[in-house]
């Protein structure tokens, strides 16, 4: 049973681990814009703070995404 519990601690953790955005210090944060997860910015004014190292800007527009914040050097992909 302890193994049992300890699978599902870890499976948990892992599909937690494997967001790609989300509200964090009160700034909507996301490491790939073109994940399902960034349409969630709509309750942060369309506003993301990128904390991946590379943005595909491509996903930028059809993200419908108002503004996108840079915290660290980053390559940006496409146009």
């Amino acid at each position: 049973m302890a193994f049992l519990s300890m699978l599902v601690l870890l499976i948990v953790g892992v599909v937690a681990a494997g967001a790609d955005c989300g509200p964090e210090d009160g700034v909507f944060k996301c490491r790939d814009v073109c994940g399902e997860e960034v349409r969630d910015a709509g309750g942060y004014g369309r506003w993301v703070t990128f904390v991946g190292s590379t943005l595909f800007l491509d996903c930028v527009c059809p993200a419908d995404l108002k503004e996108v914040k840079l915290v660290s050097p980053t390559v940006c992909v496409g146009r």
